[in-house]
């Protein structure tokens, strides 16, 4: 059967905004859901107090962020707590997309490969939804890409120090990507094979 929709999951840089991107010029009636933007509007939505998981990194810069959760897993941690947290609102923003009959692709770092593989289950009656992951497991490549666009900060504003634990950390969430990638049975994209990848 074939894909009404993709969810796609990865770490931060490799490669699903391009990717989503690339599809939505190629297939006319195809909207993009990014799971950043509903984190964002539960944020604005919800108090810290009901919800401390979505919070995990309110209030910090990047070193306080980096003394807090001072090794890779620990920050991989929150943020797989955090996307925990957006399974249900995803799922509410999926159902009513579904609803509309829209083409869909679903990207983020929120879409885990536990979510797609629950939502694919649920929704394979309305739409057919394919999972993807994608990882870059290119320390070097990673490094410029985040002095290059930037991440927790903007591009160009970063100390050394700081510019590494972002390289742990995208690398720390990599790894975690693709060992629940593994166990859920999603299909894993490297990077470096995405712009060649094409969907019907």
């Amino acid at each position: 059967m074939i894909p009404r929709g993709y969810l796609v999951g990865g770490a931060p840089l490799a490669g699903k905004t391009f990717w989503a991107e690339s599809m939505l010029a190629r297939r006319d009636g195809t909207v993009r859901v990014c799971t950043d933007d509903i984190a964002a509007e539960r944020l604005r939505t919800v108090a810290h107090a009901e919800h401390p998981e979505l919070f995990y990194a309110h209030g910090h810069d990047a070193e306080s962020f980096y003394a807090e959760y001072d090794t890779p897993q620990k920050a991989v941690a929150g943020a797989v707590q955090q996307a925990s947290a957006l399974e249900d609102v995803i799922h509410a923003e999926l159902q009513r997309r579904v609803s509309r009959g829209q083409l869909l692709i679903v990207e983020g770092v929120a879409m885990t490969p536990r979510l797609a593989r629950r939502l694919q289950a649920e929704f394979r009656h309305h739409l057919p939804l394919q999972p993807l992951v994608f990882y870059d497991d290119d320390a070097d490549r990673i490094r410029e890409r985040i002095r290059a666009r930037g991440l927790w900060r903007p591009a160009g504003d970063y100390t050394g120090r700081v510019l590494e634990h972002e390289v742990a950390y995208v690398l720390a969430f990599n790894d975690w990507f693709r060992a629940e990638a593994a166990r859920y049975g999603c299909l894993l994209l490297h990077a470096e094979t995405i712009g060649g990848i094409r969907f019907p």
